[in-house]
């Protein structure tokens, strides 16, 4: 990275450039855009923001930050190449084209930052890093409409309902898991926005009818470290479970309502011992098992029920993730 002795007299309020280019140039500003600027005149531009001339650097802040996503990759290259003023200049402006731009502009903006951040050059990379930290809750909430969008289902992790994070505020991570079922339709490509979620914890992945590979897996969980990807099969009970207190099984937290486990008659605080001819200690055993099957197949379940003499058989007929 070079550095340059400027012979041009700079105001010391412009020094502190890397917190904000210059006074009326911050980022919440919301300056009207201009016409589509040509990729000639966007590369003249970037070349200007190492101007000797503080004017002429000013003006191409301005311009850039007005130029929108066609600015992206070129700033994008210029700080991983630039002196240290155009890469404070030009991550400055990337900033303000990610406030401001539309999904597609705050996708491609945020990839960028994602890139530098991965740079063995601290200088660039921290600060790439130091914006995804400030704009953190712009982007989980731009991440979790994408992730939506792409049909990714946030579920309570003790009953299992839906729940929209977009519209509960509140929720965090610990009372919420991220289904990817059938419904997901962007496969590996959409796991980007999943990496977002950094405080995310539990990811449930039902195979084989969404696009995504242990490749994508492997990638989502290097991007966020201490995250349990649950996998399931394509046959569904409908209940969450964990281990007994009491006897060896898997006791009933709560039963999905119109499932097969509701359909079946299991309640909350039943243990289940036995699915089929196979016992039960806990819940993952019992996960396992039903891997195993396929919607429509038909399963006893033996449970032991408080206030029944012995235990029960409940045959159920598995069903399909919704």
């Amino acid at each position: 990275m070079k550095w340059r002795v400027r012979s041009v007299f700079v105001p010391m309020a412009c020094l502190a450039f890397a917190a904000t280019a210059c006074a009326g140039d911050d980022a919440s500003s919301k300056a009207a855009p201009k016409a589509q600027r040509s990729a000639e005149q966007i590369q003249k531009l970037v070349a200007e923001l190492d101007s000797n001339e503080f004017a002429v650097r000013r003006n191409a802040t301005k311009e850039l930050s007005e130029a929108g996503r066609p600015a992206i990759g070129p700033l994008s290259q210029a700080a991983k190449t630039g002196s240290l003023e155009v890469v404070t200049r030009s991550i400055s402006i990337l900033e303000k084209i990610y406030v401001r731009g539309d999904d597609q502009t705050a996708d491609d903006a945020e990839a960028a930052f994602e890139e530098l951040s991965r740079l063995k050059n601290q200088s660039v990379a921290g600060r790439a890093e130091a914006v995804m930290a400030k704009r953190y809750e712009v982007r989980e909430r731009r991440a979790i409409a994408e992730i939506q969008r792409a049909g990714g289902i946030f579920k309570r992790g003790t009953t299992d309902e839906t729940v929209d994070l977009t519209a509960t505020p509140g929720l965090t991570y610990q009372d919420t898991m991220l289904h990817l079922g059938k419904e997901w339709k962007a496969g590996d490509a959409g796991l980007k926005h999943v990496q977002r979620l950094t405080r995310l914890q539990i990811v449930r992945f039902i195979p084989g009818t969404n696009g995504v590979t242990k490749k994508g897996l492997d990638g989502l969980m290097a991007a966020i470290p201490g995250l349990i990807i649950h996998e399931r099969g394509a046959a569904k009970l409908g209940m969450v479970g964990q281990p007994s207190a009491t006897i060896p099984g898997c006791e009933v937290q709560s039963v999905a309502p119109g499932s097969a486990a509701a359909e079946a008659q299991l309640q909350p605080g039943d243990i289940v011992t036995r699915f089929g001819d196979k016992p039960i200690e806990n819940f993952d055993m019992l996960v396992d098992l039903i891997k195993t099957k396929k919607p429509g197949d038909k399963i006893d379940l033996q449970v032991v029920r408080r206030g029944t003499d012995g235990p029960l058989t409940l045959p159920v007929v598995l069903k399909g993730w919704d």
